[in-house]
């Protein structure tokens, strides 16, 4: 007889710094009997900023104790290029034209601010980017120097600030702040889980930096690359299935029969799954998956 797992909900609870109102959804959250939290800290690109989110997650331990499992969503050793304007959010029309400038000191009214060093050298026209889970679909239309490239939409959306813009360029760093380092665990939190890890060895790189053997590592399983190697990776940590990422880099008609695989090796292997399950509500209004591909 097989031994099914009794699944666990983590609800992901979205970064500010209003400690009242995140303590109350998340005592809401405990009536309902859930217990597991996510806090994603892959959204700031100021470390001033993240280190004061930091401090005050650790109001958020003081207050719930050993009551509640924290998981910190790092952008570490992978981060995506991220959108930034001066509005919540856009709408965008089917082939509207948008202005991204990668450079700060440069940004006019109306350009919209990608975070990633010069992004006319990552690009080629013609090229397709896709906005956050796939909700947006553009192509490059023209690249007007190593800062600034036009993009077209190849269909209407609401584009939020503070999203991610994916074209097959991940921004790889390993050296991470000490001082975020040891802010993260003093949370002590129960899991911390790392970004793009494609390989045995990067997850290695990450233990070296985090020198802590009493907290529990989850790799992110968002390339085709790490789905390859995924036994070794399943030896050094548990794993959690970003399917938003990993849909782009794989044959999405055959995204369920890789999740199962994923599924089936951590069983074997008898590591913790995450699954991640943002993309089934992003599906719903993306335009580039076919109909007959979808499944969960």
């Amino acid at each position: 007889m097989t031994n099914i797992r009794k699944p666990i909900i983590v609800a992901t609870v979205r970064p500010q710094f209003n400690d009242f109102d995140d303590m109350e959804n998340i005592n809401e959250l405990i009536k309902c009997g859930i217990y597991s939290f996510r806090f994603n800290i892959s959204k700031f690109n100021d470390i001033n900023q993240l280190s004061k989110y930091l401090d005050y997650l650790q109001s958020v331990r003081k207050h719930f104790g050993d009551q509640i499992t924290i998981t910190i969503d790092t952008p570490f050793p992978g981060k995506k290029p991220r959108l930034y304007f001066d509005k919540e959010y856009i709408h965008i029309d089917n082939n509207e034209e948008i202005l991204l400038n990668s450079s700060k000191r440069s940004i006019k009214a109306g350009e919209i601010y990608i975070h990633i060093e010069k992004i006319g050298c990552k690009l080629e026209e013609g090229q397709k980017a896709y906005y956050s889970d796939g909700e947006g679909e553009f192509i490059v239309q023209k690249i007007l120097d190593n800062e600034k490239v036009v993009l077209k939409s190849l269909n209407s959306f609401v584009l939020y600030s503070n999203k991610s813009l994916y074209f097959g360029y991940i921004d790889y760093n390993y050296s991470i702040s000490q001082e975020i380092v040891n802010k993260i665990l003093n949370l002590e939190p129960d899991n911390v889980a790392f970004s793009f890890i494609d390989n045995y060895n990067m997850i290695l790189k990450i233990k070296e930096s985090f020198k802590n053997d009493c907290i529990n590592y989850i790799s992110k399983i968002e390339t085709a690359t790490s789905v390859k190697n995924l036994r070794s990776i399943l030896c050094e940590s548990d794993i959690m299935i970003g399917r938003g990422d990993l849909f782009h880099s794989i044959d999405y008609c055959n995204l369920y029969n890789i999740q199962r695989r994923i599924a089936n090796m951590a069983h074997e292997s008898n590591s913790k799954l995450y699954i991640a399950t943002g993309i089934m509500s992003s599906l719903l209004n993306t335009n580039s998956i076919p109909q007959l591909c979808w499944g969960d």
